[in-house]
């Protein structure tokens, strides 16, 4: 996809995050993350989960241009929520096949809603708990590009998804762990995660962190980048 194109689609997922932040919506809203026992069962308007659960637009089209430089062909998301990071995973032009899984039933209503609204037909949302829906979305594609943990911020939980993930991942591919230093679990499920056996090679960009299988870095390497600060066009 060249560049005036991803800015086109850029601008219509992002006038969808806006109008997201706008909808005053009331949803019950089920979640069995970390936090859960404070939120579960409450109301929360849609505006409140657009403006504290998405990834960030800058998020966003690093992981955009990651699929499409990759030419990625199968995308697995952990976390859905109202559905941009998906949009953004989904829109590169060589059409990947994305799968989102998502735990909160008005979550994944208004974000299936979103995917039929712009047509893309190469999202798959998936609903029901991670602890359900993974290995059997797993066993379906049977090899995973680029994944995207999102979801359930616990380190516990975290270290469980990617040991599910990895045996389904070749060299070439790429987990992405986010908001690594969410808390103290999370950054100790990172650390614990980037040097696993079969890890080569990782990157810290403070809001999520990439880990790379590639055995062409034949001694692991750890690096971290500021935002802003990527090798590529964001």
């Amino acid at each position: 996809m060249q560049d005036n194109e991803d800015d086109s689609a850029f601008s219509i997922i992002e006038k969808l995050r806006t109008e997201l932040k706008a909808n005053k919506q009331s949803i019950n809203f089920q979640e069995y993350g970390a936090g859960s026992s404070i939120s579960n069962g409450q109301k929360r308007k849609i505006a409140t989960i657009a403006q504290n659960a998405l990834s960030g637009p800058y998020q966003c089209r690093v992981m955009h241009r990651l699929v499409n430089y990759t030419k990625a062909e199968t995308v697995v998301e952990l976390g859905t929520s109202l559905g941009i990071s998906a949009l953004y995973l989904g829109s590169p032009a060589h059409h990947p096949q994305v799968y989102t899984l998502e735990g909160d039933e008005n979550s994944f209503n208004i974000a299936s809603g979103l995917f039929e609204k712009l047509s893309c037909d190469n999202i798959h949302p998936i609903l029901g708990k991670f602890s359900d829906t993974l290995i059997p979305t797993l066993n379906k594609v049977k090899q995973v590009d680029i994944a995207f943990i999102d979801g359930h911020h616990s380190k516990d939980a975290t270290l469980d998804y990617f040991s599910m993930i990895q045996p389904y991942c070749k060299q070439s591919s790429i987990i992405i762990v986010d908001d690594i230093y969410w808390s103290q679990g999370m950054n100790e499920a990172w650390n614990i995660i980037k040097d696993l056996p079969g890890v080569t090679y990782s990157i810290d960009l403070f809001f999520c962190g990439f880990i790379f299988f590639d055995k062409k870095f034949t001694e692991k390497e750890h690096i971290k980048i500021k935002p802003g600060k990527l090798l590529f066009h964001i």
